[in-house]
């Protein structure tokens, strides 16, 4: 059986413009200033790669201004631009402002769709081709909420749900760890190479 997402028990919002919220002359002392991370699309890749976060200073009326979105546990967050990337928000990655080029997906009924199964589904072969396939023929190819709104999941019971949500989320977690091991290599080689390079040169 197939539903869309706004058949669902769901709130699906674009991010925040950054520049709205940023403060532009920001001053160190200003108690009123905070230093928040801000959800970039390079970052999502099944998990958030903390790594790849941006950063803004913002004022706390900004932030007590209710217009801020922010990640809580449990959301699907999808990059608007191809490849439609997307990631499952942890509890370790909430609080984190989402940009406007990235959309959310908040189920509000967690007993209705297992959000992690959501977004195995979202970032697969199917799920991807469904969301380009929302983008043909436009002159850009950007998903709006509206889009995103119409795509239909296939909704297997709670159980299966969970049980693919568990292998999804255990993926990301390797994924994101070997990407990590990755970085920290490269790093070393480099390195090396520029220990190499200055001996020669000094």
């Amino acid at each position: 059986m197939m539903y869309e997402i706004g058949c669902m028990d769901c709130q699906v919002a674009s991010g925040t413009v950054i520049s709205r919220i940023a403060v532009k002359d920001a001053k160190p002392d200003d108690r009123e200033l905070f230093e928040e991370r801000v959800l970039l699309p390079k970052a999502l890749d099944g998990g958030i790669i903390k790594e790849e976060l941006g950063s803004v200073v913002v004022s706390r009326k900004q932030m007590q201004s209710g217009k801020v979105m922010r990640t809580e546990k449990g959301d699907v967050v999808i990059k608007l631009t191809t490849p439609y990337d997307t990631a499952y928000v942890t509890e370790d990655d909430a609080g984190i402002i989402i940009s406007s080029h990235c959309a959310v997906i908040r189920a509000l009924n967690p007993n209705e769709v297992d959000c992690r199964y959501l977004a195995y589904v979202l970032s697969s072969p199917y799920g991807k081709d469904a969301l380009s396939s929302m983008t043909n023929g436009a002159a850009t190819a950007m998903l709006k909420v509206r889009d995103i709104i119409s795509i239909p999941i296939p909704m297997v019971s709670m159980e299966e749900q969970r049980y693919l949500g568990d292998l999804y989320e255990l993926s990301c977690k390797k994924r994101i760890v070997l990407r990590g091991i990755q970085i920290n290599e490269r790093k070393v080689m480099d390195n090396l190479i520029m220990d190499a390079i200055e001996k020669e040169i000094g």
